[in-house]
């Protein structure tokens, strides 16, 4: 979770619990992924765009959607999008990449919506929250005392 050897304090993992929705995606993003971001300054940002969190797929528990991805395409302003694989491949490949492709062309993505889409069956609990939040809060202190992980 924190790096091998020679990288110690310096990987980020955010281990994200079943039924964790867009809600609880977006925040480790905009609360640790972005300090993270700002912090490192990277030249070059690749989005690599699993889609394996969505919520039709069958064996992750996630509750990801496509206006998900495509919101987190916006927020990270990626230079590169790697379109990585899944099992939902009719549940949420084409609208997943749709979503992607939208958002980083500049285009509106709010229409967007899988067929089966319903955003009470995907909401995640407030225990989930709890956990996202708690999980967040400690990855980005491990950021903040990577220099002293390193050195002990």
């Amino acid at each position: 979770m924190l790096g091998g050897p020679k990288a110690l304090g310096r990987t980020i993992n955010i281990p994200l619990p079943p039924n964790t929705s867009e809600d609880g995606i977006l925040y480790a993003i905009r609360e640790v992924v972005f300090p993270v971001i700002k912090d490192f300054q990277p030249e070059v940002v690749v989005n690599s765009a699993g889609q394996d969190n969505h919520y039709s797929d069958p064996i992750t528990n996630m509750n990801f959607s496509a206006h998900g991805h495509a919101e987190l395409t916006t927020l990270l302003e990626p230079d590169v999008a790697v379109l990585e694989g899944g099992y939902a491949i009719e549940g949420a490949l084409p609208y997943v990449n749709a979503g992607i492709v939208l958002a980083m062309a500049g285009m509106d993505y709010s229409h967007l919506q899988e067929p089966d889409f319903d955003p009470a069956k995907i909401r995640q609990s407030s225990e989930v929250s709890h956990w996202v939040r708690k999980t967040c809060d400690k990855v980005l202190e491990n950021w903040h005392q990577r220099r002293h992980l390193v050195e002990a």
